[in-house]
């Protein structure tokens, strides 16, 4: 839904759903006052003003980030409070999480109110422990029974009377009554400030992006490349003759021009006009617009290549997927990588202070370009680099997932002469988890040797590793390339998985197979095979089955399993 521009939880109104005695529910949101446009996260439940009704905690994603509900609805109806304490000397957990308390009623309907006592009763929440019984206009309480988790037995205590709070503790036989608290804490009621909606927003990258190579149209009708390593920060300005909001921009390019070029900026306003229509007329509007506004920085006109390449990269780290805006500025720094996406008009003064400081690795740098103070959660939590890695993949960043594994791997090889056996036992694991993920990432950049290299790093540093085993022997098993595939190796690593896993794994047994296949044991190959098929059958997996039956007509007529060339 994000990526598609929707909302996936902004601005939706809170709904409230009155129970209409088990045969449907109504939609009570506005009555109660319930719908506000909160982006709510988790509700409390509990009577904070101790008058036997319900008052509503919440907790929102924005502001207001805590909202209290206090129930004012007047009425005279009764109620009746509980608090249990269990004993665990009985087997009940102290707080008594799980009881099932029954309120018996000696007329009316409905006679028997139950109540189970819970805990994390909600997303992020819990609710008081405190047992509410609304009991309308009747006031002819019979009795109470508790059944207490951890023990069979069922207790049942009388002389309850409607409109106080009692205190239960297991085995005592005796419900005492609690006084409603006397101090109370004023919660004044204010109106929430909004921030006001803008037009302009200003997107910085710390960890910017590698642009490549762009190609823009100059006025002459020439193509010119705006190469991946400049000389200074450039800023590609998108902009229409069309939109006014890009005109104003452009003359406040023109009016603070002595600050950009003090700040040794390339600025280079690309116009998008020609995108839809003919790019000649527009290219002679376009220069009769910028030639009256005096722009004294270079131009030209936009590419649905470039554009597309922008609103692509932008699309990396911006999740929802909307149509850029114009104008649109790109800010890239002079080792060619995206730094920082503007939309809407920029901020000359905020853009010359941007270009002083993109590039940079320093703490000092890093924080101006947050914009904000805090403390960069890399400096203090990265011990281990796998997860890191993982969220670089998931966003796309394979270059720099790739780099982050090696710099950690290193830092670990640096400091191979660990004090103890069991640190460098763990420090063995570290770095054969890093090669494992580096073989991932060589395997899908379609580096087959590189990724073999990784898995035999990662076995000399961790020898019983199952899954590198495994994607070790299927390599060695089933590589085209003639020069890289050992039968023999092969099979010597898919035996010892299979012997220690107990030839129950589906796929272990399919790398098996394809081992003693390529070792020209085609019949060890079948009988293999037909024993991975019955553990995918017994577990549903029909995707299994069929590919395990297409490799096993290959070993039936004595032909070993190839995968597709990488």
């Amino acid at each position: 839904m994000i990526r598609e521009g929707r909302s996936l939880s902004g601005r939706e109104r809170n709904c409230c759903f009155l129970n209409l005695r088990g045969t449907q529910f109504a939609d009570v949101s506005a009555v109660f006052s319930l719908d506000h446009v909160d982006d709510s996260r988790a509700v409390a439940l509990t009577d904070w003003d101790h008058d036997g009704d319900l008052d509503v905690w919440l907790t929102n994603r924005t502001g207001p980030q805590v909202r209290f509900l206090r129930n004012d609805v007047p009425t005279e109806n009764q109620f009746l409070a509980v608090r249990l304490e269990g004993d665990p000397q009985q087997g009940c957990n102290r707080d008594a999480i799980g009881a099932r308390v029954e309120l018996h009623m000696s007329s009316g309907e409905p006679r028997r109110l139950v109540r189970t006592l819970s805990a994390g009763d909600g997303f992020l929440s819990q609710s008081s422990k405190w047992i509410i019984f609304g009991l309308g206009n009747r006031s002819d309480i019979q009795h109470l029974t508790i059944r207490w988790p951890g023990t069979a037995t069922m207790e049942s205590y009388g002389d309850l009377v409607a409109g106080k709070r009692y205190r239960i503790v297991q085995g005592s036989n005796q419900a005492v009554s609690v006084a409603s608290r006397q101090t109370s804490v004023e919660l004044s009621p204010r109106d929430l400030d909004l921030t006001p909606s803008s037009d302009r927003s200003r997107a910085v990258l710390s960890k910017p992006l590698k642009v490549g190579q762009l190609d823009y149209v100059e006025h002459t009708g020439q193509t010119k490349t705006l190469h991946g390593t400049p000389n200074s920060p450039v800023l590609i300005n998108l902009w229409s003759a069309t939109c006014d909001p890009c005109i104003e921009e452009l003359k406040d390019f023109v009016k603070q021009s002595n600050q950009v070029f003090a700040a040794q900026l390339t600025v280079l306003a690309l116009n998008v006009d020609g995108l839809e229509s003919s790019m000649a007329n527009t290219n002679d509007h376009a220069k009769q617009v910028l030639a009256k506004l005096g722009f004294p920085f270079a131009s030209g006109l936009a590419t649905k290549e470039l554009v597309q390449k922008l609103d692509d990269l932008q699309h990396k780290f911006i999740y929802r997927q909307r149509q850029l805006p114009l104008p649109s500025s790109f800010l890239i720094d002079d080792q060619g990588r995206l730094a920082v996406v503007y939309k809407g008009r920029v901020d000359v003064e905020q853009l010359v202070a941007d270009s002083k400081h993109i590039g940079r690795a320093s703490e000092r740098e890093r924080n101006v370009i947050a914009g904000r103070p805090g403390s960069w959660v890399e400096d203090h939590f990265v011990k281990f680099p796998i997860a890191v890695a993982n969220e670089y993949l998931e966003g796309g960043y394979i270059e720099e997932a790739q780099a982050h594994l090696e710099k950690h791997l290193e830092k670990e090889s640096r400091f191979q002469d660990a004090a103890t056996s069991e640190e460098a036992r763990r420090q063995d694991i570290r770095i054969a988890d890093i090669h494992h993920a580096l073989a991932g990432i060589a395997y899908g950049r379609r580096n087959v040797k590189a990724t073999l290299h990784h898995y035999e790093q990662a076995l000399k540093h961790r020898p019983k590793y199952l899954p590198v085993e495994n994607n070790l022997a299927w390599l060695l098993a089933t590589l085209p390339d003639d020069s890289l595939r050992d039968g023999d190796r092969a099979l010597q690593l898919a035996q010892s998985v299979c012997r220690r896993t107990d030839y129950q794994h589906t796929s272990f047994l399919d790398t098996l197979a394809a081992a003693h296949a390529e070792a020209g044991q085609f019949e060890d190959a079948v009988k293999t095979t037909q024993k991975a098929i019955e553990l995918a059958e017994h577990k549903g997996n029909q995707l299994a089955v069929k590919e395990l039956r297409q490799r096993l007509q290959l070993y039936q007529e004595k032909k070993p399993f190839r995968q597709a060339s990488r």
